[in-house]
């Protein structure tokens, strides 16, 4: 187990954010490597080797998280533990389409078949 951990909090309150799904990723391939789901307290913490990385955060009523690549070529320390912050779903606003208008149907004859 990591001695220290990555929190997953929330943008708005800054509170933790328990069972997120939190995924390590091998940068290079592409390939999922672990995953995890957070503590009541938000927390996570990865042990990784030498290589890029990043890491991705899931949780339902929230935006998916992806963070910037982790390069752990050249660092002493083999542990992930990166703060996470979690928007809402719905937090931004987006701008609302505008409804196009349904053409009305011309009413007809139903004996005749003609335009009333």
């Amino acid at each position: 187990k990591p001695k220290h951990w990555g929190i997953v909090t929330e943008a708005d309150s800054h509170k933790p954010i328990g069972s997120t799904v939190v995924r390590i990723f091998d940068k290079k391939y592409n390939k999922l490597l672990e995953t995890q789901v957070t503590d009541a307290k938000g927390r996570y913490g990865f042990l990784a080797n030498k290589n890029l990385y990043f890491v991705t955060a899931d949780k339902k009523g929230y935006e998916r998280f992806i963070s910037e690549d982790i390069d752990l070529t050249h660092a002493e320390a083999q542990t992930i533990e990166r703060p996470i912050t979690l928007k809402k779903v719905g937090d931004t606003p987006t701008p609302t389409p505008t409804p196009t208008p349904t053409p009305t149907p011309t009413p007809t004859n139903p004996f005749t078949d003609q335009s009333v």
